[in-house]
């Protein structure tokens, strides 16, 4: 990619700037309480204070804290939902110091980390919570209840200002991946900004004594959701209603307080607002100009009750806390054209001031469609985590598209795409994961697939540990609409996008969703499912099944590590994979004493099934080198041709991804069978392959493809067609080298280790270098982890070649890769005088991928090379697979559509 190509991608992460003036938070709401002291600015409970009371209230708080001393510093403020809780956040800030909002509830010990690493040395609070601090040496607790008189004792006119645009705001904890929360800390110009865009959405200006409205937060300081409203409302001359925690939980409650006091904006989850829209009158609720929804991904089915209100405008927000509460918008009416691409409401575009930019794993802006990482820059940036720039310098990031000196960005860790109008979906977390039985399982995506579906309005997937304390995945769902087989339903389309390993143990159907305090899904309060009914699926040790299947299950139960095992469960679905079924297969014959052939296992990977195959007397049937992986479909079939193992278990996931609507066989070696001799050329192996083929499809065009080895199989076909006169539609390699392509040595990569290290460090610094320099450093950084991640593959890829034990007495990979790999060095392939598609991974080992070709070129008239993600062979399988197919099932399609219209002229 030259540097003009790359700066035009990177334009794709879109910035809308808009100058102003910096300045401090607490600056704009004292110049709104001049010009305006009369007007109510927050209610709370029947009590309201208008902006001249507050800011007095306020300032008497920013004296207490002045005078001792502590302006600059971190204060804390541990309080309910109250009027109160407002005095005390301005307070604060007319003080110059940083916020650091507590939430009540939390325990004990994790209020003490964050009062030690801010060093707060006071804490704002009332009477009935001082107990969760208790004393703290050095901590001055300030009762606003109980201490009355004190704060009554200080002036009332505004303090001489403090504070500077590059200051601290606020500093509020997130949860951590490492168990430790961590402290994202704001500053005022980021607060500022954000705080400027909101009023202008909703219609207002800062500092104004024209029109005001009234906004509503119903959730915790705790997290800056409710900034929404809070900071907007307060900068332009609104009326903030603080929603006591009981009548934000409660609908009718709600929905008679806004009948008294109508709302203008209110900032919600979507969660939340459903729990509430379920109690009748539930129209009510819903306030009168803005609704903007946030802190979860919104389901299309929110629409139909948003739209009761006539005039409402809702309006999608995204943003982490390291952004400062929004950074991304989308305006759900204007943007309805959405709803044809997209399986939730986007999060949309980028608010003033900000860029958002989707990547891929090297720090390249993906084409709008593409799967990415979104990264987040701009004024919005915070300054990063407080007292850890170890995980700030991780997560913050120089941003190599910005022309502004020393500019951030933020890497979210979530997994997003450009959507055709330009709006932005989030499709989950790329960090959101739990490892299960070896498998690393996205829990976004399963969720992502239950919201796609009519007849769930909400979905939450969770890891949870079952009393044997194995974790499985569970599946919770609300209906739209109470139904009768739902769960099947559900079931069945989740195996239709998911890989067997994602699929969840059970699905749980809900009323409602468990919410937090914040109105969020509480992940912890989701019931445990239910135990499934001991129907023909009964665990094995409970049946009255036969011999043979109590002794096949104890040798899936030892191969899996499980305990308890379904007659009719998939092996797949469990955690069996290629390799376990090598050694299923090879104990089968050892210990029963019975071959199953390779195909019977990926046609029926059950128990009942496997069974059933050992009586049918496997023996006396005929080995088939073709495996239907999907038998189904309109299309002409796709042939998928082996690599050096010989089997085909790892195209299930390839067969899956194309879709029911396209044939799919796996074409395995003959000499898995182990009565037929080898086939000791390519050759021999592609003639034979033919054979097999025309039983299943007399007339072509053939689709041939092959992975590794397979590949030069799949060549050879084409080849030998040719020359018959036969038509051929598709020839396509996955990861093939040619013959004249360096070889791959297993001792040697042990040995050059390091070398591929610097040299990949090197090459792709040297590239970027030819940008713009303030990028080098970024860039040598990302350069020397993608060197990292191929060393550590190329380790686990020795690790499997070296591991034992082999089943004893099988045909296994090990063995046959010799034979196989003689065949490849042998094979000297002719000038093919047709077209080749070549999917060449990214990841070549050795640093030896200086040809992009892999060898092939000069051997095919037309050579279109695609890059795919993943080392090797693993590109067709997950979670790899998915890169192969968007590339792949486009020039598939492409080539059946054009042999179509020439089969139709013809006839013509």
């Amino acid at each position: 990619m030259d540097a003009t190509e790359f700066l035009e991608r990177v334009d794709a992460g879109s910035d809308s700037s808009d100058p102003f003036d910096a300045t401090c938070f607490h600056y704009l709401f004292e110049d709104q309480a001049t010009l305006t002291p009369h007007r109510p600015a927050v209610a709370c409970g029947g009590e309201v204070l208008t902006y001249a009371e507050l800011n007095a209230l306020a300032n008497r708080v920013a004296w207490f804290i002045r005078r001792r001393g502590s302006a600059g510093r971190c204060v804390a403020l541990l309080l309910e939902r109250s009027t109160t809780m407002i005095v005390g956040l301005l307070g604060i800030l007319k003080a110059g110091s940083p916020y650091v909002p507590l939430l009540p509830g939390t325990p004990r010990a994790r209020l003490l980390h964050q009062l030690t690493e801010t060093a707060a040395p006071i804490v704002l609070t009332e009477t009935s919570l001082e107990r969760a601090i208790g004393a703290l040496e050095g901590v001055t607790l300030l009762r606003v209840d109980g201490d009355r008189a004190i704060l009554a004792a200080e002036p009332t006119a505004n303090p001489p200002r403090l504070g500077a645009p590059d200051d601290l705001a606020y500093v509020i904890y997130t949860s951590g991946s490492t168990g430790t929360p961590k402290g994202v800390a704001v500053r005022h110009d980021n607060l500022v900004n954000y705080t400027r865009f909101l009023a202008r959405t909703v219609g207002l200006e800062l500092v104004s004594d024209g029109p005001a409205l009234s906004f509503a937060t119903v959730s915790t300081l705790a997290a800056d959701l409710g900034n929404t409203s809070i900071f907007p409302c307060l900068a332009a001359g609104g009326c903030l209603h603080v929603i006591d925690y009981p009548t934000s939980l409660d609908g009718r409650a709600f929905a008679a307080y806004a009948e008294a006091h109508p709302i203008d904006v209110l900032k919600i989850t979507p969660t939340h607002l459903s729990a509430l829209m379920a109690f009748k009158d539930s129209e009510k609720i819903l306030p009168c100009r803005f609704l903007i929804t946030g802190g979860e991904t919104a389901s299309w089915h929110l629409l139909d009750a948003v739209r009761r209100k006539p005039g409402l405008v809702w309006i999608n927000h995204y943003g982490p806390t390291e952004t400062t509460i929004g950074s991304l918008t989308f305006d759900v009416d204007a943007g309805l054209d959405s709803r044809r691409w997209a399986a939730s409401v986007p999060i949309g575009r980028p608010i003033t001031n900000t860029r958002a930019y989707v990547l891929d794993e090297f720090g390249v802006p993906v084409p709008p469609g593409r799967e990415g990482e979104l990264f987040i820059g701009g004024r919005g940036v915070a300054a990063g985590y407080l007292n850890q720039p170890e995980l700030t310098n991780e997560r913050f990031l120089d941003d190599p598209f910005s022309i502004t000196g020393g500019a951030k960005m933020y890497r979210t860790g979530d997994c997003v795409r450009q959507l055709p109008d330009g709006a932005i979906e989030f499709l989950g977390r790329v960090d959101h994961q739990v490892k299960i039985r070896g498998f690393r399982i996205e829990l976004g995506e399963i969720e992502a697939v239950l919201r796609r579906q009519r007849e769930v309005s909400q979905a939450v997937v969770v890891a949870r540990a079952d009393r044997h304390g194995d974790m499985r995945v569970v599946a919770y769902a609300v209906p739209v609409r109470p139904a009768s087989g739902l769960e099947r339903k559900l079931w069945n389309a989740l195996a239709a996008a998911l890989p067997p390993f994602m699929l969840p143990s059970a699905i749980v159907m809900l009323e409602r969703l468990p919410l937090t305090a914040n109105g969020k899904v509480d992940r912890g309060a989701l019931p445990a499912p239910e135990p499934p009914a001991r129907t023909e699926a009964a665990l094995i040790r409970e049946s009255r099944a036969a011999a043979l299947e109590r002794r096949i299950a104890a040798i899936w139960k030892d191969v899996l590590g499980l305990t308890e095992i379904g007659l009719h469960d998939d092996f797949f679905t469990l955690g069996g994979d290629s390799l376990k079924a090598v050694h299923v297969v090879a104990r089968i014959e050892r210990e029963i004493g019975k071959r199953l052939m390779h195909a019977a296992f990926i046609e029926r990977p059950s128990i009942a099934a496997l069974a059933a195959a050992l009586d049918d007397d496997c023996e006396s049937q005929p080995f088939a080198s073709l495996v239907p992986l999907q038998r189904a479909g309109t299309r002409p079939p796709l042939f998928c041709i082996h690599g050096g193992g010989g089997h085909c278990y790892y195209f299930r996931d390839l067969a899956r991804r194309l879709g029911p609507d396209q044939p799919f066989w796996g074409v395995q070696a003959r000499h898995l069978d182990g009565r037929l001799p080898r086939q000791t050329s390519v050759e021999d192996m592609a003639g034979y392959y033919l054979e097999e083929i025309k039983r299943i499809a007399p007339e072509g065009p053939y689709y041939l493809a092959g992975v590794s080895f397979g590949g030069k199989v799949a060549f050879e076909m084409a080849q030998i067609l040719r020359r018959r006169g036969e038509r051929v539609g598709l020839v396509a390699m996955f990861d093939t080298w040619g013959p004249e392509y360096p070889r791959f040595r297993v001792g040697r990569v042990q040995r050059t280790a390091g070398w591929l290290y610097r040299r990949v460090e090197h090459h792709v610094s040297s590239l970027f270098l030819l940008q713009r320099g303030e990028r080098a450093a970024y860039l040598r950084a990302r350069a020397a982890k993608t060197a990292r991640e191929i060393i550590d593959a190329v380790k686990l890829t020795l690790a499997r070649v070296h591991a034992g034990p082999r089943p004893d007495g099988a045909t296994v990979d090990v063995v046959d890769e010799g034979f196989i790999a003689l065949a490849s060095r042998a094979y000297r392939p002719r000038f093919y005088p047709g077209k080749v598609i070549l999917f060449r991974s990214k990841q070549q080992p050795l640093g030896i991928a200086s040809d992009p070709t892999l060898g092939w070129a000069g051997l095919a008239a037309d050579l279109e090379i695609h890059d795919v993600v993943g080392l090797h062979a693993a590109i067709v399988a997950e979670p790899r697979v998915r890169y192969l197919v968007d590339q792949f099932r486009p020039c598939l399609e492409h080539a059946q559509a054009t042999n179509r219209r020439a089969a139709s002229e013809t006839t013509q």
